[in-house]
């Protein structure tokens, strides 16, 4: 079987290499070749070093076969744990997730060189990766291949100072909710300054950080797991402003079950050793 990638835009590369390496796997043998512009013709290549797709121009070969059964560890989810990993860099204290694949080719294990990128301590052992309380500085990131790490980079930008430009990630506004406008929407509750852009965020980070909002004031998941949980991240207290806390009321709590219904119970942990 050939399929040959159409449309105008690939998105979100990692997630078809993950399919290609669970093929790999469990016995199905592939090649993937790209067009090269010089010849006309198509030549193998190395998916696992790439990085975007360019539609017209890469094709997949999978060649007959049976998949062969055999014991599998499913690696923990980078998406998932990109909040309690934020937490880590934002609060006091540090936070250690276990079970993930540091080698992984899921997309959201960029956070990691994002929050170093920001300034954070990133330590990989073998006990889980540990993110450490830091001083962070904003920075220009192209999120094209990651980008349902969006809300959870734009409230750790409002913990940075300086500004935090986020590109390459138009298609958010047609997700679960429009993940650009939401971000914006929740993060200026708490008092942060962020433009919305055509295909991204300007989030304005200062010495203050997010603020309490007003008594009353309710912050909306807008129908999205992903909005939910990362909005949770502005409230945590900061090196910048020990102490400084506040409690995140959403209006929909329980829209984290798409992706991550014991999160909220997990999230209590976070809570209890910032306090």
């Amino acid at each position: 079987l050939t399929v040959v990638l159409g449309g105008k835009q690939a998105v979100s590369w990692p997630y078809v290499s993950l399919t290609l390496n669970v093929l790999e796997d469990f016995g199905i043998r592939f090649s993937v070749q790209a067009l090269d512009d010089a010849s006309a013709q198509w030549r193998q290549i190395d998916w696992r070093k790439l990085r975007k797709a360019d539609p017209g121009k890469l094709r997949f070969l999978v060649e007959p076969g049976t998949y062969k059964a055999r014991d599998y560890a499913v690696e923990g989810d980078w998406s998932g744990a990109s909040y309690f990993l934020a937490a880590g860099a934002i609060g006091p204290r540090p936070v250690c997730v276990t079970g993930l694949n540091g080698n992984s080719l899921q997309g959201d294990a960029a956070l990691l060189d994002i929050l170093s990128a920001m300034g954070a301590r990133v330590v990989a052992g073998p006990e889980g990766i540990t993110v450490f309380p830091s001083l962070l500085k904003g920075i220009d990131v192209d999120m094209g291949h990651c980008p349902d790490l969006v809300p959870t980079v734009a409230a750790v930008a409002a913990h940075a100072i300086g500004t935090t430009r986020i590109s390459n990630v138009a298609h958010l506004k047609i997700k679960e909710s429009d993940r650009l406008a939401a971000p914006a929407e929740e993060l200026g509750k708490a008092g942060c300054k962020v433009e919305v852009l055509d295909d991204g965020l300007v989030i304005h980070g200062t010495e203050r950080g997010p603020q309490a909002p007003e008594a009353g004031v309710i912050f909306s998941a807008h129908n999205d797991h992903r909005m939910a949980m990362s909005v949770s991240l502005l409230g945590l207290p900061g090196l910048r402003r020990p102490g400084a806390g506040f409690t995140v009321t959403l209006d929909e709590p329980g829209c984290v079950a798409k992706s991550f219904p014991h999160f909220w119970t997990l999230w209590e942990t976070v809570r209890n050793q910032e306090s």
